[in-house]
């Protein structure tokens, strides 16, 4: 029997052990949204997966479509953001969170590459950058409201362009901080009508 090859590139947003060395792992994918996928043995150390699927890795992916999930044929490892973030648990933290939210808001496989990017374009500017816990909340804010608006639950988004257009830089997180307040109550609001 044949069967179709997806290609993508995927970031690792959850995992999930499942029986002896398997794992359901839930990617954030640029062609098909987010999706759970299969990998086999991959928690023995003779996989030669594991490294790719890491975490907040970022990879280039192969699946198969399966009855219940999604099968992972091969994985070419590009960065592994997880790796590189680990020393620093509050900037890791902020991104377990954000990979909850996503698994907790997208329901059903969607293309969503604009969140796909949003998502890569954080790692990579916390990767690069040395945050202290305060500038972390600010961006976990920033994030957060950028997520729902490529999501569809930020309302306004001409009231302040910045938050979900402007390149992520220090000077958007400062104009995160003044408006810090405001922005958590918006985005409490926002998840309160979800009603997810």
């Amino acid at each position: 029997m044949s069967y179709t090859h997806y290609h993508t590139e995927a970031l690792v947003i959850a995992l999930e052990n499942q029986g002896e060395g398997n794992r359901v792992i839930t990617l954030l994918t640029k062609d098909y949204g987010v999706i759970r996928a299969l990998a086999q043995s991959v928690r023995e150390t003779r996989s030669k997966q594991r490294f790719g699927l890491q975490l907040f890795s970022y990879s280039e992916v192969t699946l198969i479509l399966g009855r219940e999930y999604w099968r992972l044929a091969g994985v070419s490892p590009i960065t592994n953001y997880g790796l590189s973030l680990a020393d620093q648990s509050h900037v890791y933290g902020l991104l377990s969170r954000a990979g909850k939210l996503v698994t907790r808001l997208v329901q059903g496989e969607e293309s969503n590459p604009e969140l796909f990017d949003e998502f890569k374009n954080a790692c990579n500017f916390l990767n690069a950058q040395s945050l202290d816990d305060e500038a972390t909340q600010y961006f976990e804010t920033l994030f957060i409201v950028r997520i729902l608006s490529h999501l569809g639950y930020w309302a306004d988004q001409k009231e302040m362009p910045w938050l979900v257009d402007a390149d992520l830089s220090q000077e958007i997180l400062l104009q995160t901080a003044d408006n810090q307040r405001n922005l958590i109550e918006r985005i409490n609001t926002s998840l309160r009508e979800t009603q997810l």
